[in-house]
């Protein structure tokens, strides 16, 4: 038996409806995510983020226990419900929530987000161009009746005579290649096999794209490897998220889902070809004359990539399939790009230490600087390399999503309209001042508002050193009553208001503008407050116990390098009072802006930095935090606000 369902959405900024068949009893979301819907579901459909909100028209379903505590009176009274709570057991008709798609155009996974700010740029080096891929222009001797040379000998003579053909459609094609071009040939080269013979001479046309596949964005950089010269970047947000905000949801998702793995792979491999997609219209270049992709992510980003089973990441002895460097025929894996293209992953250290990881420790120098320094890329999961040319130590720990927007009441990523900074004022015009992204109507909060807010009512005394949201009768009475005042309750927990009335007005009939608390506010649950605590406290206790490790003290630590978005927006100030970095290192911090793209593209542009990688990976000694002693006493310890 099926049923119809009928879906009220947003796509290329207009309204728009479809409808589909669907089994009795099917999951919705489930469904919507088959169907590449952006439905944001960051505990991945275990009934516990409250994201994945739908409204429901004509439809009266009892909530379960999970809606009663992730949406409001108000909310149930409209007809919200989670779509992991709903089986369709009839026709049914819906809306999407626009806000809850965190800002997305299109409902599919094939192109760039609008509207979200995510950072691409890095740290950048000179290097010498040397891509893998290069191109050799050769006029080849015709052949005749004193030179009997066979075809592939001819070729392989003229480019190098280490050079080799390894592909068989090559090889079927390539005296007819020859015989039509007259012998005028450009071959397409990479690691001294030719993969692909051109007619005449195309060595100008030889372009290249880096991807830096990150578990919340995908940055993508488009370069010109006849000449190394950038021509664009383009980023969105890994449609994956649908299916988890972390990797072990993720992983717990293609075990549990007969074709995961497959619907995994595609939704990484569908946003990298609509990245080149945009880059080709907007460039007025063919998709064919892209002839490498680079591509670095943390291990289990690459293993979805490349289709490997990663379910022994995310269990104990956490064994990935691989950490090594892989050259591919780009189309095997889906990339559509030139049919001679090569696509690169490159190398990790272990199932928590990835590819991104060793590009981020490339550009930020650590490798060869006598310094001993420390880098640490903030996201869902928290990277950490500490070190110098003689030694370097690495460890990963599991922040959890609450600095990209996941698992707090109203956090949102970095989109038009996410509170990304906050003031408390507490003189004669006390109050709260922030700013949004673009200016926009704020919508949400995003991670580095999140770390202000937080930081600010520290200061104040709304909040106290064990990080409880204090009753309005328990804060000192120097504390404003304007701020005061701002303590409310939120799902029976304290709360603190940021923004009063933000969702006052929809955009339209359809879609409500963002996420709906039970009084219409902004707020800072006590819930929230306790997701950050989590968070600060696995990279603090990270960060501490790589320096107990090593056996150094911070005041040996030259330079702190902040890697990844979240790191390049965070106010320093902000992350050192809420103990995120230790006090000790607070002077000594550099934003590195996205390390991990900048190494991709340097991975992209020279062999050397590939090899350089490979160096990194062997020199890194790797520390498992969960087999730590020091880290569980650390992590209790840093789990207070000084």
């Amino acid at each position: 038996m099926k049923h119809r369902i009928t879906i009220h959405g947003k796509g290329k900024s207009k309204e728009c409806k479809k409808d589909y068949q669907v089994e009795d009893g099917a999951n919705l979301l489930r469904f919507m995510q088959s169907k590449s819907m952006e439905v944001p579901s960051p505990c991945g459909g275990n009934h516990k983020c409250g994201k994945c909100k739908v409204r429901l028209i004509g439809v009266e379903l009892p909530p379960d226990e999970a809606e009663d505590s992730s949406l409001s009176k108000r909310q149930l009274d409209d007809g919200y419900r989670l779509a992991c709570s709903v089986h369709v057991h009839s026709d049914i008709e819906l809306f999407l929530d626009e806000s809850s798609r965190n800002d997305r155009d299109t409902w599919s996974a094939d192109g760039a987000v609008h509207g979200a700010q995510i950072k691409t740029a890095g740290i950048k080096r000179d290097v010498r161009l040397a891509p893998l891929v290069h191109k050799k222009h050769t006029k080849l001797r015709l052949p005749e009746l004193s030179d009997q040379t066979a075809d592939v000998q001819r070729l392989v003579d003229a480019c190098g005579k280490k050079t080799r053909i390894e592909e068989l459609s090559l090889l079927q094609d390539l005296p007819g290649i020859l015989r039509g071009a007259d012998y005028d040939v450009t071959s397409v080269i990479a690691d001294r096999t030719i993969k692909g013979v051109e007619l005449g001479n195309t060595c100008k046309t030889l372009y290249g794209a880096a991807f830096d596949v990150g578990t919340t964005t995908i940055a993508g950089y488009l370069f010109d490897l006849s000449g190394g010269e950038q021509v664009d970047v383009a980023s969105m947000l890994n449609p994956q998220i649908r299916y988890g905000a972390d990797v072990i949801t993720r992983i717990d998702f293609t075990s549990r889902s007969g074709n995961g793995a497959s619907e995994m792979r595609m939704a990484v491999i569908s946003a990298v070809n609509g990245i080149i997609k945009s880059f080709s219209k907007k460039n007025q270049i063919k998709k064919e004359d892209l002839y490498e992709i680079v591509f670095v992510g943390n291990t289990t980003m690459l293993h979805f990539l490349m289709g490997l089973p990663a379910g022994s990441i995310a269990v104990a002895p956490f064994i990935p399939a691989t950490t090594g460097l892989h050259i591919f025929n780009a189309k095997a894996l889906g990339l559509s790009i030139n049919k001679a293209g090569t696509a690169v992953c490159a190398p990790g250290v272990a199932g928590y230490i990835g590819a991104d990881t060793i590009a981020a420790t490339l550009v930020c120098n650590m490798y060869r600087d006598k310094n001993i320094n420390l880098m640490i890329d903030i996201g869902t999961n928290g990277e950490i390399v500490l070190g110098c040319a003689g030694w370097m130590y690495s460890c990963s720990t599991a922040a959890g999503p609450a600095f990209e927007g996941s698992n707090i009441r109203h956090g949102i990523g970095g989109i038009s309209g996410a509170i990304d900074s906050v003031r408390i004022k507490t003189g004669i015009d006390a109050g709260v001042e922030y700013t949004t992204i673009d200016n926009a109507d704020a919508l949400g909060i995003c991670g580095s508002g999140l770390v202000d807010l937080i930081s600010e009512l520290l200061d104040v005394g709304v909040i106290d050193e064990t990080g409880r949201i204090l009753n309005r009768e328990d804060i000192e009475e120097d504390v404003p009553a304007e701020l005061r005042d701002r303590i409310t309750t939120t799902d029976g927990m304290n709360s603190f208001i940021l923004v009063e009335g933000a969702s006052a007005r929809p955009d339209s009939d359809i879609v409500l503008t963002l996420p709906v608390s039970r009084d219409s506010d902004i707020v800072l649950t006590q819930k929230d407050v306790r997701e950050v605590q989590n968070a600060k406290a696995a990279i603090a206790a990270g960060i501490k116990t790589l320096i107990t490790k090593s056996g150094i003290g911070y005041d040996e630590v030259s330079n702190v390098y902040l890697a990844g978005g979240f790191g390049n927006y965070i106010d320093k100030n902000s992350a050192v009072r809420i103990g995120l970095i230790p006090k000790e290192l607070g002077g000594k911090i550099i934003a590195a802006g996205n390390a991990a793209g900048a190494g991709a593209v340097e991975c992209l542009l020279s062999t050397e930095s590939i090899s350089e990688m490979l160096k990194i990976r062997d020199k890194i000694k790797y520390i498992e935090l969960s087999a730590s002693p020091e880290f569980v006493n650390e992590y209790v310890e840093s789990m207070m606000f000084e």
